[in-house]
């Protein structure tokens, strides 16, 4: 028999320390909420769809650019697990749709995405057009 024993630990940062996992994480986040798009706009448009890969490629660029030039001061790691999470994140989402995570590809989750809103787009004008019927009858 095994006997597990947990530790807890308390962080006590200092205040620069404090301000680089503030940097992390919000690098993280525009990572994130980037790749997302990207990912959208790539489908709804051409009907192309982003690996990581291409992603991943992309971080180079990014770090150069004016605009995103602050991300060179961030840990690459910490970029790439960013668009990992995403790709972990978008598997799971669809897998509750009772696809299997190794059978994923990036086509198959915009398809089921793309579905999925077009059912939420028919159910709301069902639903509109039902209300309609029925408040129109009482005024």
């Amino acid at each position: 028999m095994f006997l597990k024993k947990g530790f807890k630990y308390r962080l006590e940062p200092t205040n620069a320390q404090q301000e680089l996992f503030a940097q992390f994480a919000g690098s993280a986040r525009f990572l994130y909420n980037r790749g997302l798009e990207q990912r959208k706009t790539a489908y709804e448009k051409e009907e192309k769809t982003i690996t990581y890969y291409d992603q991943n490629n992309e971080l180079v660029a990014l770090k150069k650019d004016e605009k995103t030039s602050w991300l060179s001061n961030i840990h690459s790691q910490v970029l790439q697990q960013a668009l990992q999470n995403l790709v972990l994140c978008l598997k799971n989402y669809y897998s509750t749709f009772g696809v299997k995570a190794a059978q994923i590809d990036d086509r198959k989750l915009m398809r089921i995405e793309l579905i999925r809103n077009n059912l939420r787009s028919l159910r709301s004008s069902i639903s509109a057009s039902f209300h309609a019927r029925n408040c129109s009858n009482n005024f």
